[in-house]
């Protein structure tokens, strides 16, 4: 029904659209957990120190969207005390910090263990053959 000619065109709609979904859906999953985060940050100070949770919630969104200078954009705007400015930058980058040492030295050899590599890995998926066939492996 299609005519043979709308195949090139076809192939290549279809290739720019995945390239262009997997930024957005790369933006869907970081929208997500900046908001996660922040309403969890949120909720757990809301009870006792309902300003603070909104700031450190406010906090979390910048520093997380842009880094620190959104954090310091914040923090000005907001008017947050330089004390929980700087206990705030401070758990981050420390917990940031541990993070970067775990996934650079027990991260690898732990999923490497958790995920071993499938044995098919080192096995060609086409190989050809000497009678000019393409055979394929499964």
């Amino acid at each position: 029904m299609i005519p043979d000619s709308v195949n090139n065109i076809q192939i290549s709609l279809s290739e720019v659209s995945i390239a262009l979904a997997l930024p957005m859906l790369s933006l869907v999953f970081a929208t997500t957990s900046v908001v996660a985060l922040a309403s969890t940050f949120y909720f757990l100070y809301a009870d006792d120190h309902p300003i603070q949770s909104r700031h450190i919630a406010a906090m979390s969104v910048g520093v997380y969207a842009g880094g620190t200078p959104n954090l310091a954009a914040i923090k000005s705007g907001l008017g947050i005390s330089n004390d929980l400015y700087l206990l705030f930058h401070s758990f981050d980058t420390l917990l940031s910090r541990l993070y970067m040492l775990f996934m650079v030295s027990f991260a690898i050899p732990l999923f490497r263990w958790l995920l071993p590599a499938p044995d098919t890995v080192n096995k060609p998926a086409i190989s050809y053959a000497a009678n000019s066939t393409y055979q394929v492996h499964s």
